[in-house]
């Protein structure tokens, strides 16, 4: 998600391989290694300075060696709003979906979600 970014801190407990700190990709996507897959980012800081395995590749290293390594902070931010709630959240997963208009007739919050089911199957046919 282009709103959310991961900052690298010497004490930071990001995985190595899984998180997208670096560039906001993951190094599993380009360089996976079962000697890093149970590391975490801040096993390779050493006085705020990257120290990187030889067997990590040449590429790789350079993405790396240009993140800079910040002071304590949070790990997670939200660009836009220092103070992110769950519906930021959910606006921003749901916004490359298309509005449907009718919804809130079937999933509404205070209907049983039995009957919201039973709605939704009509609407689809598929009820006998």
């Amino acid at each position: 998600m282009s709103s959310i970014s991961l900052l690298v801190h010497k004490k930071c407990n990001l995985s190595f391989l899984w998180d997208p700190w670096c560039n906001r990709q993951t190094i599993s996507a380009s360089f996976n290694s079962t000697r890093l897959s149970h590391r975490w980012v801040k096993e390779f800081i050493s006085n705020r300075h990257w120290v990187l395995p030889d067997y990590v590749p040449a590429v790789i290293k350079t993405s790396i060696l240009g993140i800079s390594i910040e002071e304590e902070q949070p790990v997670f931010t939200w660009e836009g709003s220092s103070n992110p709630s769950y519906r930021n959240f959910m606006a921003l997963f749901y916004s490359q979906y298309d509005d449907v208009v009718w919804s809130k007739y079937i999933w509404h919050k205070k209907y049983a979600l039995r009957y919201a089911c039973y709605a939704w199957m009509a609407v689809q046919g598929k009820l006998k």
